[in-house]
């Protein structure tokens, strides 16, 4: 679908610079990606009023300035930078430079719809900011045990070396769930949605967690909208006469991993997701495709219930017959 944006600034981020590229009024400017830059960025789009200010995703280099523009009330959207690579592939432009790079957005934004999203509670960033670093410390657990294992034939000083890691990453992990678990608490609608997520078979502290951080529009959503968000939506992949099977793409891989490992619970322990795991095998679905079949399932019905905010109920839902 076609946007009809007339004024749209794309910008392009590295570490220490913003290229600004308005593409109406065929301006562009560098700006120094820090405090100060910011506001002179903030203070150049102000008097161009954009219906659209696009940035891709950089991992942390883009937030201070697409958060500054989001606190003035100005349309700033964060779009994958794959997608923005592909269309500049698509019209033509292969070269790529920073200032090109800023005016394919600006292209990017006239053509791809968008939506802006608001701007984050305090609380919700500190949150993200624990989960993800979280995640970190897990994987660094994993890859310390994995030391362990390997250097069990070997000297018992770096066995203990590598103990007292393992010892200290654990409780540095019991300390973030602790302050997380602090956290929501605290916050009303966090504590409200995180005991109706926590009421799905399958959906424990850290896939609830997950769902509350990196897919806020849980509950706001259709059912087909919410499944592409998490990029757990089935896309068709026919031509011809092929009918290929259907798989999924895209989408926020954290949130799909997490609904994955929750299939993995609730297939163990919800009769009825067992059951229906069961049907889709015996019609000769793959184990993965299985199990992401059931992950949808538990990602429509937090969907639904988030809407109502209603408590869960396993004897009315025609999900889970019981919680475990």
């Amino acid at each position: 679908m076609s946007s009809t944006f007339r004024s749209v600034i794309g910008v392009d981020v590295s570490k220490d610079s913003l290229d600004a590229h308005a593409r109406s009024a065929n301006l562009s400017k560098r700006f120094a990606n820090d405090p100060a830059g910011i506001a002179e960025l903030v203070a150049w789009v102000k008097p161009l009023a954009p219906d659209r200010i696009i940035f891709e995703s950089t991992g942390p280099y883009q937030k201070a300035a697409v958060g500054a523009l989001l606190a003035e009330g100005l349309p700033a959207v964060v779009v994958n930078a794959r997608q923005a690579r592909d269309f500049a592939k698509a019209i033509g432009q292969l070269a790529k430079t920073d200032k090109i790079d800023a005016a394919v957005l600006a292209h990017f934004g006239e053509v791809v719809q968008t939506t802006v999203r608001p701007l984050e509670s305090k609380e919700t960033l500190e949150f993200r900011a624990l989960l993800d670093r979280r995640a970190q410390l897990v994987r660094m657990l994993a890859t310390e045990k994995n030391h362990l294992h390997a250097a069990q034939q070997g000297s018992a000083k770096v066995l203990k070396n590598i103990d007292r890691h393992i010892d200290y990453l654990k409780a540095q992990i019991a300390d973030l769930e602790d302050r997380m678990d602090r956290l929501v608490e605290s916050c009303e609608t966090f504590r409200a949605k995180d005991e109706i997520l926590q009421s799905i078979t399958g959906i424990g502290p850290q896939v609830s967690r997950t769902l509350l951080v990196h897919l806020p529009e849980l509950g706001q959503r259709t059912r087909q909208g919410i499944a592409a968000l998490a990029g757990l939506a089935p896309y068709a992949d026919d031509s011809g006469l092929k009918n290929a099977p259907r798989h999924i793409r895209g989408g926020r891989s954290k949130v799909r991993v997490s609904l994955y490992q929750a299939a993995v619970s609730a297939v163990r322990h919800c009769p009825r997701m067992r059951g229906f795991y069961a049907s889709l095998k015996a019609r000769g679905k793959a184990s993965t495709c299985a199990l992401v079949a059931v992950a949808r399932k538990i990602l429509v019905l937090a969907n639904a219930l988030l809407r109502t905010m209603k408590p869960y109920k396993p004897l009315t839902n025609s999900v889970c017959e019981k919680n475990a």
